[in-house]
């Protein structure tokens, strides 16, 4: 089902969707994301099964703000600074986990990735949920990624229990810098729009 977010109600039938457990489809700063509740994990199995992508493979956190991120993971004082100079934005900083993450939430990673999108639709609905939800691309693994609602709908519009949010197309070309600060040290997982130079840049401007 697709839903204009200036239709009647927009944020009540969002946040009813979410809160059912059925996977959300809006666009972010980069491309189109597809996201799910975490408050239990037949959730995360769904958007596996109809986005066909590994179990093994983590998905990142995404919410409205540095304060909601704190619920579930751990920011350095190095870590901190740069969330605060690039948040919201098109990065994927990975983060320490908290023990409130769930147990079953990739029990094998010490760290989790963290979205905070420069996109007023996401933003919207992240604030009103008030929590994470865990944000993949909205496309099938290995795909091109969708950059408007038509080519998000080509995925997912099948889907019954796919509620997709029509924000007409996004401002960006690519998915999001992937990275961690190690120390001092910053190592990029995945290029993006923002480089390792400019990261480093806005780190030691203090």
């Amino acid at each position: 089902m697709i839903l204009s977010p200036f239709s009647n109600d927009f944020l009540k039938k969002v946040l009813t969707h979410i809160k059912a457990g059925h996977p959300i489809v809006f666009p972010t700063d980069t491309v189109y994301g597809i996201g799910v509740s975490i408050k239990k994990e037949e959730n995360l199995k769904k958007l596996f099964e109809i986005k066909k992508r590994r179990e093994d493979k983590p998905i990142a956190l995404m919410c409205s703000s540095i304060e909601v991120a704190k619920k579930y993971l751990t920011f350095t004082k190095i870590e901190i600074s740069l969330a605060e100079k690039l948040y919201p934005g098109p990065i994927t900083m990975l983060l320490k986990r908290k023990k409130t993450l769930p147990n079953w939430y990739y029990p094998s990673f010490e760290k989790i990735g963290l979205r905070i999108p420069e996109n007023e639709i996401a933003l919207k609905i992240l604030s009103a949920y008030n929590d994470v939800l865990a944000v993949t691309s909205a496309n099938y693994s290995n795909e091109k990624p969708a950059f408007n609602c038509r080519e998000a709908n080509f995925y997912f519009g099948k889907f019954d229990d796919v509620l997709i949010v029509d924000g007409g197309n996004v401002k960006g070309k690519v998915p999001s810098t992937v990275f961690e600060a190690e120390g001092n040290i910053i190592k990029t997982i995945r290029s993006g729009p923002l480089s390792k130079l400019e990261i480093e840049k806005i780190k030691d401007e203090g």
